[in-house]
């Protein structure tokens, strides 16, 4: 539920898109991909991770993106 109201509130703010770094086997049941898919990667590399997915809050909006996502340094003190 906690997800669901999260994605929910990211379309009302007018986000394109959700990038996760999450467990491969659960954030597929909310219609995330791997990002890998689309050719995004993370932190200037991509790879075929698959705990980073991607998932698109507007239609098509994924067959636009490509590149690499800078995730917040808080992410890189804690290893991930």
């Amino acid at each position: 539920m906690l997800v669901r109201e999260g994605l929910n509130e990211c379309t009302k703010a007018g986000y394109d898109m959700v990038v996760v770094l999450g467990h491969s086997e659960y954030y597929p049941r909310f219609g995330f991909t791997q990002a890998s898919d689309y050719g995004l990667g993370r932190d200037s590399r991509i790879s075929a991770d698959p705990n980073y997915m991607v998932l698109g809050l507007k239609n098509g909006v994924l067959d636009e993106v490509s590149g690499v996502v800078q995730f917040a340094p808080e992410f890189k003190e804690t290893g991930c």
